[in-house]
Parts: C-alpha cells; structure tokens; sequence
C-alpha cells in the first residue's frame, strides 16, 4: 500500500473486464478406453522411451468440431485425449499408448471432415512414424479409434509437422527441407519416403548461379490456413510456413506436388536477430483463428499478426503483417493464441507476468455496456447515474495510455486473485479479535469462530478445487496423493467428507502446536486455542498454495468458439445469435483448465481493477490520483476510498470478526466498529487525502446511486421478470424456462462443464459483491469518527442501514456455496397424486435412482443453479447464461438445493433468509423440514411445516414453478390446500403413509371450507384421501370419506373388496342409497363372475349377499342367493361326474320283483370276485379341488334351509333350464348360438320347498363322504356306495330324495357289508367305523358317541345289525307290514340266506319276528326255497299252534278258520 505513495505520470492502467476462471482439474476426468500402438521400432523405440522424460508435458491446440471441444496432452510415451465441451455430462478422456513419444511442442495436429462426423488426430512421434487416431462425432459419447500408423524416412529428424487431409501430412526437417506424405488406410511398418517436397524455385535458381549456401533455412512451424470452404484436394489447400531465414512463405499443396505461391520477409526479425540464428529457438510457432484468415507468429521477443483475409476475399495471394508491440518495457511473449479479433498472450518480464488481451479490430464498447447492465439487474427504469455507474469500465477503456501499449488489456488471473486472498489473511491476532467481539460472543466460543472463519478461507468459492484440497490434505499427512478428489468424496457416504477430513486434520495440527497449554484441557486460553488453530489453517492454506500454483501452470494457450456462448451472456434479453463473441480463451495448465471470461458485474470489475492496481504498484510507481482519477464518476471515487481504507485496516482480525454477524443475531457494525482507526497514522492521512476529494455537496447522490446499483444486483428489484433468448421466455431470477423447445432440442437438466464454469462465475461475482459492501460500510462508519469529519456524518446513514441488513445475509449466501460435495438426485417430490389402487401406499424405490451428469465430480451449489440457465442451440450446441446474484435469493434456488440434498449448502441460505429485511422464518422453517424429513426425523419435520404455514403461499408459488407442476391443469390453486397436498406427497416419498393421509386430510377440508375451491377439486382430494385411508387399513375412515365422493362406484367397489377379506362387511349395513343398491349389485355382479370356490371373491360375495338379506329379515332374497351358490357350485361339479351313458353302462335299471326274483339279473355293484371290504379303501383321500366344493355346496344348502325355515312359504321359485350354460357357447358356430338362444327361451320357473333343500343336502353330504373316488357317481351308485361305507342312514336319505329303490341302491349293499363283517378280521370292520368318527358316525349307528356305538357292547357287527333293524322299521312305520314292507323285509332275509358268508344260513331274530307275525308265508317260502326244513317245520308247528288258540275266537265269531288257506302249496 505504501508504494502508492510513490508518483508516476504514465502508469500503466487499465479496468479489469476479463478474468480467469477455474473449471476443472484433469485428475477429475475419467478414462473411457485405453489404446494401444504396436511398437514399429523394436531397440530403438526402447532406446528413446528411456531417454524420455514422462514429466515433460506439452498440449496440443483446442480441436473443435461439431460443438465438440477437444484437447490432447502429451506426456512420455503416452497421449490423452479430453472432452472439454461445454455439453459434456462428464470429463472424459481416452489414452493413447505410442511406441515413441512425441516431438516436443510440434508433434500434434489435427484435421476434420467436412460433414463434421469425424476428427483425424495425427502424432508425429521422435521415431519418424506418424500415428493417426480417429475420433468419431456421431453419438453422445465419443467414439476412439486406432487408424494405423506410417514409418517415414527423414533425411533429419523433424523440426515441424502439420496435417492437411485426413490422409495427407506435411513433415519439415532441420536440413531445411519440407516433405509431403500420403497416408493410407492401412499400416506401413517399414519406412518409405516422402511423396513429394516443397520446393522454392527461386531458392533452385540462386542455387545454380552460387549465391546461396547449399543448405535451406529449417522451417521453426507451420499451419494450415484459409477458408473451411473449398477444401476439395484438387483445388488445393494453403500452408503457411515460417523459416530460420526470416521469411513467411505461402504455400499451396496439391495431390502429387506443391509450389509456392507467395513469401514474405520479416525484416524487423532479421535486424532483431542480426547473426543470432533462429534455428536455436524453441518459441517460435504460428496459431491460427478459428476462420483461419488470421494468424500470429510468436518469436523470442515479438509477435506478429498475419492477415490472410485479403487473399481470401480477392483470391489474390497477399500476406499482411503486423508488429504487436509488447504491453509494458522488457516484456516477452510466452504462449499467444487468437480469435479472429483478439490476440491473447502471456508477456513476462525477469520479476513479472501477465496475461493481456489485445483487440485488433475496434471493440464494441455498447455491447460491453449493455451486458454490464444486464449483469447489474438495471433495466429501462432505472435511473441514468445509476446506468453509468455499472456500465464504468466495462469497455475497457485506458487512462492516459502510452501510444507503444494501445490496445493492451490486462486480465485478471487466478494467480493475482490468490495473491489478494492471501492479503487478507495476514496478521491475525487472536488477542485482538477478541477483544473487538469478545463481548457479543454467545452462542460461539472465540476458537469456533476463528475455526469457522479458517474453514471458510480454504473452501472459499473458486479458490481452491476438492481436488487440490484433497491433495494438499494427503501431502500434509505425509502421504502422496493417489486419487482424484472425486474419488475420495465417492468413498464417504457423508456429503461434506471432505470437510470434515480437513477440520480433523486442522484439529490435529493445532493440538501439536506448543501454545503454553495443552489443547485438550478445558480450562486451557481460548486466545491460544484460536492462535493454535489459525496456525494451523494458515500452514493448510500454504500447502494449498504450493499444490495450487504446480497444477496451475500454464502449458498452452487456445481460444475456443463453442465456450464463447457460455461465458459472455447474463440472464437478459438475447435477440440474435451474432451477438456472442466469436472467441473465449481457454488455458491448459499442468493440472487442470481454466477459462477467460467477461467481467460484467461492477463490483467485480471495480475492485478487481483496484486490487489489480496494488499489483502493477510492484512494478510500476503509481500514486493514489492515478488511481482516482481513472474516472470522472465521483462514486468511482467514493469505492476507491473504500477500498483503500479497507486495504489499511483489514486483515485477518476484521475478516473474523465479521464472521461473526453470520453465525449471531449481530450487527456487521458492531464487529467491525473497533477495527476503523487502526490503520497507520500515514496511511491515515492518505485515506483522508482520499476523503477529501469526493464532492461533498453531491455526496447524498453519489451514496445513494451506490446504494441502488447494490440493491440492484444483490435483490433484482429493477430486474425485468422475463427476458427474451432467441424468442424463448425465461424467467430470469427464478430459472424457469416458459416455453417449450422444439421436440429435437430438449431441455437438459443433468449437469455438464458449462454449469460448473457459470456456477464459478456466479460464486465469484457473490464475494467481490461482499467484499465491495464490506468496504463501503467500513467506510460508512469511518465517516462517523473523529478522522472522518468533514465527509458528510448525515449522508452515509442510510447506505449504512442497508448495508448491515443486507451484508450478513450475502456473507451466509457466499458460505454456502463454498461446500463442494457430489451430486445425489431425488425424486420429484411435486406433482399431484396418482388415484390407481395397484400403486397406493408404496414407498418410492430409491435403489433405481439414476444420477446424471458429473456424478462422481464435487460441484458447487451455484454450480447445479447454473444448470437452470442452459438452453440447447441445435445439435451438440448450447447456450449458457449467467444466473444472477439476486437470483440466490430466490425460493427457487432453496428449492433446487433441496432436490439434490445440498443440507448444508441449505442451512446456509436459511441462515440467509433469517437475516433478511424482513426476515423469512417461515421459509427457512420449511427448508428445515425437508432437511430433518430426509434425515428421518419426522417428528421434528412436522413441527417445522407447522411454523412454516404463514408462508404457504410463497412457497405454493415456487412450487408452482418447479416441473410437474402442483395440482392439476386448469385448476384454482389454493395455498393452502397445494402446501398441505405438496407436504403429503413429501412424507409419502418417505415412506410415511400415516403423515400422507393426515396431510391429504387437512388439504380436503381446506379444499370443503374454501369457497374458492372447486367441486373437481374436492372430489380429487378426497379420492386421495379414501385410498390412503384403504391402504392404512382405516376402515371407518375410509368409509367416512366415501360418502363425500360423488362418483364413489369404484371407489365402493375397492372398499368393499378390502372388507371381504379382511371380515368388516358389517360396515356396509350402514350404506345409504343409492350406495347400498350399487353395493349390492356390485356383490351380484362379482358373485356371478367367478367360481364360488373356498376364499374366492365370488364366494365371499355370495355369503355377504346372504348375510345382508338375511339381516334385512328379507328371507326369500337371502334364500335365493343360497340356490344360486348352490347352482354356481354344481355347474363347477359337472365335469366331476360321470356322462348318463358312462353311468347307464355301469348301473342299470332297478329291477321290480321280489324275492323270487332272479338273482343274475340284478347288476353287481362291485367286481365280480371282490368283496366289499376289499373293494372299498377306508382311508381314500379326498380330492383337494372336489372336497371344498362339496363343502361349500353344503354350506349353501345349510343357508338355503336356514332361510327358507323363516319364511311362511317354506318354498322358492327359482329360474331353471335343461342344459342351458353359456359355458358351451361357440363364438363361430351359429348352429350352437341359435340352440343357446332356443334353450333361454326354453327356461321355466322351478319352487325348492324346504323338504327339496333337505334332500338336495343328503345328496352333498354323501358325496362328501364319496369324494375321495376318482369322479363323482350318479345318485344311484351314490347312494350304493356309502351304503357299502356303513352309512345306511345317510343311504336311505339319498334314496329318499331322489326316488331310488331303497333296497337296490341301500339296504341290499348294507347287508351285504354286515355279512362281510361276520367273517372278516377285526381290523377291516374297525376301520371302516374309524372312518366315520365324527358326525357321519350318526348316519353309521343308531346310537353312538361320535366315536364308537352304544347299546351294543361295544361291538360294530352288533352295531350294524342294529341299525338295520331301526332303519326297516323307520321304513314300514306300520304296525303290521304292507306289501312295500313285507318286500323288505323279505329282500333282506332272502340276501342273508342266499350269501355264501351266513355261516349256518340263520336269519336274525328280529327278521323271523316282524315275517312270522304278519308275513310268515314268505317267510316259508323262503326257508324253502333255501331247503330249509328245519326252519320251515318249526316256523309251521308256531303258526298251527298259534292257530290252535285263535281258533275259539274265529267259532265264536261264526267263521271257519284254517291254517292251511295261506300254505303255498295245493293240497291234492
């Protein structure tokens, strides 16, 4: 500062309009393919690789084709290929292994193709072999491709090297000459010659008269130049080419041959060198712009502009030179590049280097101003002073140039930048910031806020990249760096590893330190823990520095056109595409690239300009008037001032203790109030010298129009809401695009390069914009003490309040975006809710999350706003705008930070919102939220929202902005309702239905009490409602809200179908109509759609549909839903039983007879040979798909006679037809749809009494019993079988109901089975009982205990018998037996004694019994027939006894009785 006081008239001083931005290291790039050459050379290529030095790296110039931007570096043996467009979602590389490396500085060129399809790489490498590489432009990502390499026979080894045609390149050796070669498709392992020489005629012509030396001067460089119009071979192709002579020479190369079209002497270069060869130089080289009309040539001390666009333009050939003078006395260029407009070259001097911009055509000084304007948020309204205060400098323009340095424009590099950081991190004094804020510290201690304040200096905004931290952290540690920043962050699941990883280290280092008190001790001085901290930072910080400054140097210099467009326009209007610059510089430094960019903020030009003028003080004597007076603008004034005084008095000290009003409700003025008057009494003296030059008298203005232009940038109050981009609407402070682009250019939202360059623009422009109203309000308070009197006291008050309201704010804003940490995307979290039932209630699946664009790279926050401003242009093109620091103010921006995550970056601006003018607590009370919701603590997120319902509103309306919209199209928002639907959603990507439904809960009873709301909203909103409800199992929740849905049949239907299978139908009683009628038909209809099988739906409807008629005391109806169960389930058994023919072959008819009957006509009912007992498997499995059915079948009877029993009919008319099911209903056969239709119209009434329903339940229930066999049998076999089971009582039910004989098909197998009995084993018999334990054991036995028989003794043969008897006798209830009964009887004593099995062929007593008294002549008859005589003899004599005392009471009575009238024989 000092050296200001110096005087010099004619400094070197110009504004700040160009910086250098930092974009990405090459560490950060990932590798997509390596690639391979084979080794041509075999010991030589071995003997050259040894020699190589692999740190030895150079950059070939940008290669931009298509929107493509790439890049190659060289290094040893080894050439990597970056994708450095401004599209690309990712820093890609590709590496190219070479047997031999390639020529230093010249061995690299490349040529496109026309159609802009492919890039043709060519390496030169020191073995004289050219290698071609293809790169193909096709697809999104770019495709690497070896395409063969060419020996080439050198007479020298080679001094240059260009390509003209992808199969064509130029080669020049240090002999002086210069050879063409053609390369083909294919690879040429052995060394060939050249295919033609460039040759001057002249040069052969003074060869042969002998004033030239046999040797040619060797060509230092050469280029391809002219128009990319034309570039068919047979027209020839142009080459510019410099020698050792002196001499610009144009050549035009053709298939087979070239020759020289015009040269040109440098004669200056020549007098320069005079002896000096320039064959020794390794500076000279030529660069061309992008139009190749222009080109410069860099030698040792010059550079020299060449002009070609005459010769383009006439056809003429015409070479225009001109000399750049260098910018400041002994300066030499170093690395120069060119558009078609600027020349950019680095100028160094023994103790100085700087980069510089010089414009070789008159620069458009309104389109400087008019992008100033923009960037400083001032539209048509604002006021004129204002305009001029934000448009000064911003052309460029010089103050009392020297006429030798016209032209020259200093650019603002990263190195000058860390070199004015470091300033303002010198002589920290624990002891003196605690004495400046040691009584306002309350919630922090004095060694956390000078930790916080280190932590901010390392990671402050573009200072240092995560990689160069990561690195510094690894040297530091004593460890070498093995991975890119990217990769240690990827392998931390915390968001801010890095960070933490850097305190911990910090922690560590300060507790080594030997302050006079250990750090761990408690009680130890908080000034020597904060001493002890700041010392180790500081020491961080140089390692930083010292990593930094290696990876920073600058290799190679290139301009590119596709940069251009993302690094010139602000968010404002844009109307013509012509409008972007036509070039934007792009340094290739050692370890990572960086750009050149247009400074449009004026706070940032201004104080990078005084910053940069402290800078040249190191060189140059300037005095404070120089500086001053650099404008007429008293406000210029007014911050130079400023910014002086803050050079005397600000260190390390005010720098902490202004943190201070960042993490404390505490004024900015108050920490800085003890640091004003501590600048040395000289440099006290200049500020007041300073102070006195401003106008006292339009000092209210000058304070006021600052004012403004601060407003303006930091809060856009005159910033127009829209702005028009190439007649695309964007809303400029919240980054929403209006409009749709066309289906071929897609908004991209994934992040690429040009937001990372942007996002560092805007993190930039943020803190010079602190620093400028840090300043200003040092000054403002300066102006109150004794040394300011005479400045105005009256006047700074107001700049003074808007200054301490807004600086704690932007100080919070610029924090957060300092925390770099890897992206992580999220869900979208707006919209409205989707009413399908197969999704609700399902937690997102965060496992297919896909993360796009720079995934694995550390960005900034301003970085993924940045990518909010990006509009495509085309294919593979773009447009770029610059956000806007009002623009981080915005909700949108919280908004954006919380879809990605960004927590702390979020906690910073809530910080922020809380400090503003007035303060937004609300908002931040719901940024809060969303970070505790995605930490889950949903406990604390509710109670945030809670707070957070005053704003609902502003937050509703950034919302609204964000893509899908809240709501539905067309639709009244409310605030209310849209914050309670958007925070529902919020907890339902959770996984949190129980707040989901309570949050849809409140937004429709807020939607019910609105009269603004609409019946379409309210009908949507409980729909949402219902179904959460449904999914949460809140049935009388879910039924509430049911009846608020005016549309409830689906809705109906789905609750209906929950309370089947869950058993709440009860519920459904109290429907309402016309919902009770719906639900019922609703319940028809499912019944009737599928099989009623056992925990089917249709099943389940059928029992509900019961249920509710028979509650309603509507018995028929309930009755008829139990005869359609019952049918629907004997349609499913059809295919089970056998057809009427298969049942006929195996069952025929009854015979009529008695027992005289034969016994060979009545059909066996079982196998010939085979007893029942062995027929029959006691423990046969049921069929699992017959057995539910038979249940279910007799359920449905049960119900059936249930209801009927009620009713006073006890009869039921129900539809019936003969064989008339759609189930037969062919589509394309009309023969069977006119049957169909004849058949329904053939359908008659049927009545079901209550006696059919009984018998139609003993036919189920044996075939229950019987479903254990292969298909079901007919009910005659039916009731044969379970005869033959033991289950007579059953068997006759079964005849009964279906008019068998129930000697045939019950009685007849039952005897048999006891007779059976009588002689098999113990165990058959047991087993068969066993089988009927249970309730059927009662149709078994007569008497039982549902597991074995009583009044027996406990015998089963005994049993059997038994229930014979009771079963004949409940069949011939008379007293004497009838002839059905006598038929019986007799049927079963003529089976007994005609089995084989009777033993000793005895009938059972109570058979000779019930015969003899009533019917003993059949029973005679059948003792004869069996020739039993014994029996017959003895049943005689009974009878003739009996007769014997009857006969007195027939002669009293007049009759003449005679046994003999009944005998069956004729008496002769």
């Amino acid at each position: 500062v000092c050296s200001f006081l110096c005087c010099c008239k004619t400094p070197q001083m110009s504004w700040v309009t160009e910086k250098e931005q930092w974009l990405i290291d090459w560490s950060d790039a990932k590798c997509l393919k390596e690639l391979s050459f084979d080794a041509p050379g075999g010991g030589v290529a071995r003997a050259l690789q040894e020699k190589e030095n692999p740190l030895d790296v150079f950059f070939s110039g940008l290669v931009e084709v298509g929107g493509r931007c790439l890049v190659c570096r060289a290094s040893g043996l080894t050439v990597d290929i970056f994708d450095i467009s401004p599209i690309s979602e990712i820093l890609s590389s590709w590496r190219v292994h070479l047997p031999s490396p390639v020529v230093q500085d010249v061995g690299i060129s490349h040529v496109s193709d026309g159609n802009e399809a492919c890039v043709n790489l060519f390496f030169l490498t020191k073995a004289q072999a050219i290698h071609r590489v293809q790169v193909l432009l096709q697809h999104q990502v770019l495709e690497v491709v070896l395409s063969g390499y060419t020996s080439c026979s050198l007479p020298s080894p080679p001094s240059s090297f260009c390509a003209l045609e992808r199969d064509l390149a130029v080669v020049g050796c240090f002999d002086g000459t210069l050879h063409g070669f053609h390369l083909p498709s294919a690879s040429e392992p052995s060394p060939r010659g050249p295919d033609f020489s460039f040759v001057d005629a002249s040069v052969i012509r003074k060869l042969f008269s002998g004033l030239l030396p046999p040797s040619a001067p060797v060509v230092l460089d050469m280029a391809a130049v002219g128009p990319r119009e034309g570039l068919a071979f047979s027209s020839g192709i142009w080459l510019l080419s410099f020698s050792a002579d002196g001499q610009l020479r144009l050549w035009e190369a053709r298939r087979r041959r070239a020759k020289l079209v015009t040269k040109q002497t440098l004669v200056s270069a020549v007098q320069e060198q005079q002896a000096l060869s320039l064959s020794g130089s390794v500076s000279t080289y030529l660069r061309v712009s992008p139009s190749r009309t222009r080109a410069c040539l860099v030698l040792r001390s010059s550079v020299y502009v060449i002009d070609l666009s005459s010769s383009t333009l006439s056809g003429t050939p015409e070479i225009v030179c001109k000399e750049l003078h260098p910018p400041f006395p002994g300066a030499l260029p170093s690395l120069v590049s060119l558009s078609n407009s600027t020349v950019w070259s680095f100028w160094s001097s023994a103790a100085r280097e700087q980069l510089f911009h010089y414009d070789l055509n008159s620069p458009d000084a309104e389109c400087w101003k008019l992008r100033a304007l923009d960037a400083a948020a001032a539209c048509q309204d604002t006021e004129q002073q204002v305009k001029q205060l934000v448009a000064e400098g911003s052309d460029g323009s010089l103050v009392e140039r020297n006429p030798s340095t016209f032209g020259h424009g200093i650019i603002w590099t990263l190195l000058q930048q860390q070199e004015a950081w470091k300033l303002e991190e010198e002589g920290f004094d624990a002891a003196r910031v605690e004495q400046a804020v040691g009584q306002f510290l309350k919630e922090l201690t004095l060694d956390e806020l000078v930790f916080r304040w280190w932590m901010g200096r390392i990671f402050l905004p573009g200072r240092f990249s995560t990689s160069v931290i990561s690195t510094a952290l690894e040297e530091a540690q004593g460890r070498r760096h093995a991975a890119s920043s990217a990769v240690m962050l990827r392998e931390q699941d915390c968001e801010s590893s890095l960070r933490c990883s850097v305190q911990e280290h910090l922690r560590d280092q300060a507790a080594g330190f030997d302050m006079g008190a250990r750090m761990s001790d408690s009680e130890s001085n908080p000034v020597q823990r904060a001493s002890a901290l700041a010392a180790a930072a500081s020491e961080f910080i140089r390692i930083c520095l010292v990593v930094w400054k290696r990876r920073h140097q600058v290799c190679g210099v290139a301009v590119s056109s596709v940069w251009a467009s993302h690094a010139w326009f602000p968010a404002s209007d844009i109307a013509e595409a012509s409008e972007t610059p036509l070039g934007c510089p792009v340094l290739l430094c050692a370890g990572g690239v960086s750009c050149v960019r247009a400074v449009h903020s004026w706070p940032e030009r201004w104080w990078a300009t005084l910053h940069l003028s402290r800078d040249i003080s190191n060189y140059e004597k300037i005095e404070l008037e120089n500086v001053l007076e650099m404008s007429r603008l008293e406000e210029w004034r007014l911050c130079g001032t400023a910014w002086f005084l803050a050079q005397a008095v600000g260190n390390a000290n005010l720098g902490v203790s202004l943190s201070l009003s960042e993490y404390q409700d505490c004024q900015p003025g108050q920490c800085m109030a003890d640091f004003v008057h501590d600048s040395h009494e000289k440099l006290a003296a200049c500020v007041a010298s300073c102070a006195q030059r401003l106008t006292l008298s339009s000092l209210t203005d000058q304070l006021s129009s600052v004012s403004k232009a601060l407003s303006a940038i930091t809060q856009g109050g005159n910033l127009p809401a829209t702005a028009s981009v190439f007649g695309r609407r964007l809303e400029v402070l919240q980054g929403q695009w209006l409009d749709q682009c066309a289906a071929n250019e897609p908004f991209e939202s994934c992040l690429c390069l040009s937001d990372l360059l942007r996002g560092g623009i805007l993190a930039s422009e943020t803190s010079y914009s602190c620093n400028a109203m840090r300043d200003l309000l040092l000054l403002c308070m300066y102006s109150k003490g004794e040394t300011g009197q005479g400045l105005g006291q009256a006047a700074w008050s107001g700049l003074e309040s808007s200054l301490s309201a807004e600086l704690p704010s932007q100080l919070c804003l610029l924090h957060g975006l300092g925390l770099a940490a890897p992206p992580t995307t999220m869900p979208s979290v707006t919209g409205r809710f989707t009413l399908d039932e197969d999704v609700v209630m399902q937690a997102p699946d965060h496992s297919q999350e896909i993360v796009r664009g720079l995934s694995w790279l550390p960005t900034r926050p301003s970085d993924l706003w940045a990518s909010r401003f990006r509009m495509p242009l085309g294919r593979r093109r773009g447009l770029g705008l610059r956000p806007s620091m009002a623009s981080l103010q915005t909700l949108d921006f919280a908004l954006e930070l919380a879809c990605w995550q960004r927590w702390d970056a979020l906690r910073s601006w809530s910080a922020s919102a809380v400090k503003r003018e007035p303060p937004q607590k609300e908002v931040a009370a719901y940024m809060a939220g969303r970070e505790w919701l995605a930490s889950q603590r949903y406990a604390a997120a509710r109670d945030a929202f809670s707070r957070a319902e005053g704003k609902a509103s502003s937050i509703v309306e950034a919302l609204q902005r964000a893509s899908p919209p809240l709501g539905v199209p067309d639709e009244v928002l409310l605030p209310d309702v849209a914050f309670s639907e958007h925070l529902a959603n919020l907890f339902r990507n959770q996984g949190q239905p129980e707040d989901e439904y309570s949050y849809l809960c409140r937004a429709a009873i807020s939607a019910q009490a609105s009269p603004e709301g609409t019946a379409g909203m309210r009908q949507r909103l409980w729909s949402a409602v219902f179904e959460r409800a449904l999914g949460l199992q809140k049935w009388d929740e879910a039924f509430e809200t049911l009846l608020r849905i005016d549309a409830f049949e689906n809705y109906l239907r789905m609750l209906s179908q929950k309370l089947r299978s869950c058993g709440r139908i009860e519920l459904m009683l109290k429907l309402p109509e016309p919902h009770r009628s719906y639900f019922l038909s609703n319940l028809h209809e499912h019944a009737s759609i599928g099989m009623p099988t056992a925990g089917s739906d249709s099943l389940a409807c059928y029992q509900h549909l019961h249920a509710l008629y028979f509650s309603d005391k509507e018995y028929l109806k309930a009755a008829g839903v139990a005869h359609s169960l019952y049918a629907a389930i004997s349609s499913s058994l059809k295919h089970f039983a056998p057809s009427s023919r298969e049942a006929r072959s195996e069952t025929s008819d009854f015979l009529a007879g008695d027992c005289i009957s034969k016994a060979g006509e009545v059909p066996p009912s079982r196998p010939a040979g085979q007893t029942t007992l062995q027929a029959l498997n006691p423990y046969a499995r049921s069929l699992d798909h017959v057995w539910p059915l038979l249940e279910q079948q007799r359920s449905a009877l049960l119900m059936l006679i249930s209801a009927l029993t009620l009713t006073p009919e006890k009869m039921l008319l129900v539809p019936s037809s003969k064989a008339f099911s759609s189930a037969s209903l062919v589509a394309d056969d009309m023969t069977a749809l006119q049957s169909w239709f004849t058949q329904a119209e053939a359908c008659h009434d049927m009545a079901i009494s209550l006696a059919d329903a009984r018998r139609l339940l003993a036919i189920v229930e044996a075939e229950m019993v019987l479903s254990g066999r292969d298909s079901l049998p007919d009910p005659a076999a039916t009731s044969e079988a379970v005869a033959e089971l033991g289950l007579l009582r059953l068997a006759l039910q079964v005849s009964r109901a279906s008019g068998l004989d129930m000697w045939q098909c019950a009685f007849k197998p039952f005897v048999r089975l006891c007779l059976e009995a009588e002689v098999a084993p113990d165990e058959k018999v047991e087993a068969i009982a066993s089988a009927a334990r249970g309730p059927a054991i009662s149709y078994m036995f007569t008497r039982s205990d549902g597991a074995s028989p009583l009044g027996s003794g406990g015998s089963i043969r005994r049993a059997w018998w038994q229930t014979l008897e009771d079963s004949l006798k409940e069949v011939t209830s008379a007293k004497a037996l009838d002839a059905a009964g006598a038929r019986l009887f007799s049927l079963v004593a003529n089976e007994i004694l005609s089995s084989p099995m009777s033993g000793e062929r005895r009938l059972p007593h109570f058979l000779v019994k019930a015969l003899s008294q009533g019917q003993w002549v059949t029973l005679l008859r059948l003792y004869m027939k069996h020739r039993l005589l014994q029996e017959s003899v003895e049943l005689l004599s009974d009878r003739l006894n009996h007769h014997s005392q009857l006969q007195v009471t027939f002669l009293s009575a007049g009759r003449l009785s005679s046994p003999l009238a009944d005998f069956p024989l004729r008496w002769q």
